[in-house]
């Protein structure tokens, strides 16, 4: 072995370390030490729940009651905004309204250019009357707790928004689902609660959202660009309010893609927006930025390596194996891929487990079986998916300098 196969051995070896080692292991050292702190809902005067609203009439009352249910003693509205629907979403809504007096019903149609998520979230916010603002999408149910977990970072002053825990509501539909839910284990229980260590976290879903009324009415709102993914975006915007939190105790519910077809469709969508997003804040990246200046020194280069994070890893188990192929150890290629693959399966396996003391929702652990499709197939898989919308990301952003060349970040609330 050369000096220069030594290196990049070397360098693969500490890589590895530090992404299935050290980032597990941080995430259950700070959740075995964390400091209990006692939350007093003592902030203003209520919570204002916006959800935008997309033919969802068959849906949102579902939705509509889980909210009811929160365990709250502090006045809460909720602010169904119908959009654009082509259902009578609008009608179900009011009707809601006089069923359940904490329900504001609205319509507002989206021009033509504009996000209508955000177009409808702006108008939302337009009518809010309370301190606290939680933005949730249409599809989200809650635990009984979720609202008072999520907003009690906001209302102690420990944050300026948090990102919340994301759950499926149809984890067991079939095969795809499952892997769906190892992937937002991982997502949420590790990736997300190993950013917020450094105040990196990228994207406070747009599942669940925690904001105060002031905050977003000073920034603007939500952009309205409609190649921009909103959620991601003010997230990026939140930074510069103060610390962006990830609340794991606060468990929200989605549906998430049951063929592989719409999950395609969605992750290339997540992922082409997600590039014009980072572009628009592009002179954050590798500056100081943000609380303590470690979302763009860290956070933002990091997310280049989990763009590409499945291909890398097949990248890595290639180099590996023509290395050790060329070595006195009498192993081929083949068989070197191989143990390299059942290095990773053991490697994703290791931080399963290492975080699974610390997890505020099992869900996903119990998937634990089917690592090895997830290592093999559905992580390279995504990532191929999300080459792809890189490369389309790139091209809008092109297209984007001719028809917008002079976006601005946020607009619309007044």
């Amino acid at each position: 072995m050369d000096i220069l196969e030594l290196f990049i051995a070397s360098l693969l070896l500490f890589l590895l370390f530090l992404w299935f080692f050290v980032r597990p292991m941080s995430v259950l050292v700070s959740g075995l030490f964390k400091k209990k702190k006692e939350r007093t809902l003592h902030y203003g005067t209520g919570v204002s729940v916006i959800v935008p609203c997309h033919n969802e009439a068959d849906t949102i009352e579902k939705t509509v009651v889980s909210i009811l249910n929160q365990n709250l003693k502090i006045p809460l509205e909720v602010i169904l905004i119908e959009n654009n629907s082509t259902d009578n979403t609008y009608f179900v809504i009011q009707q809601l309204s006089t069923k359940y007096p904490q329900v504001v019903p609205l319509s507002i149609a989206t021009p033509r250019a504009h996000n209508p998520i955000s177009f409808s979230l702006n108008h939302g916010i337009n009518h809010c009357k309370y301190d606290i603002v939680v933005r949730l999408d249409a599809d989200t149910e809650l635990a009984p707790t979720s609202i008072q977990k999520a907003i009690a970072p906001i209302i102690n002053g420990d944050a300026s928004t948090t990102a919340t825990n994301i759950r499926l509501s149809n984890l067991k539909e079939n095969l795809l689902t499952r892997l769906q839910g190892l992937d937002y284990y991982f997502s949420m229980e590790l990736d997300r609660r190993s950013q917020r260590l450094y105040n990196g976290v990228l994207c406070c879903s747009g599942a669940m959202q925690v904001f105060k009324l002031s905050d977003l009415r000073e920034i603007g709102g939500y952009n309205n660009q409609k190649d921009m993914g909103e959620d991601m975006e003010i997230t990026f915007r939140m930074h510069d309010k103060g610390k962006v939190e990830m609340t794991p105790e606060a468990i929200a519910f989605t549906d998430v893609p049951h063929t592989i077809k719409s999950l395609i469709h969605q992750r290339a969508w997540w992922m082409k927006i997600g590039i014009v997003t980072t572009y628009m804040h592009k002179k954050k990246i590798g500056k100081k930025y943000g609380r303590k200046g470690m979302f763009g020194l860290v956070a933002l280069p990091i997310k280049v390596f989990t763009t590409f994070q499945g291909l890398i890893g097949v990248v890595i188990k290639l180099i590996g194996a023509l290395i050790l192929s060329q070595t006195n150890t009498g192993g081929d290629f083949i068989s070197g891929f191989l143990w390299f693959s059942i290095l990773h399966i053991g490697l994703n396996l290791f931080s399963l487990l290492t975080i699974a003391p610390v997890t505020h929702s099992k869900q996903g652990l119990g998937q634990w079986y089917l690592l090895p499709i997830y290592s093999l197939i559905y992580q390279p898989f995504l990532a191929v998916i999300r080459a792809y919308a890189v490369l389309q990301g790139i091209l809008l952003i092109l297209r984007m300098k001719k028809i917008y060349p002079s976006t601005t970040s946020a607009d619309y609330v007044k």
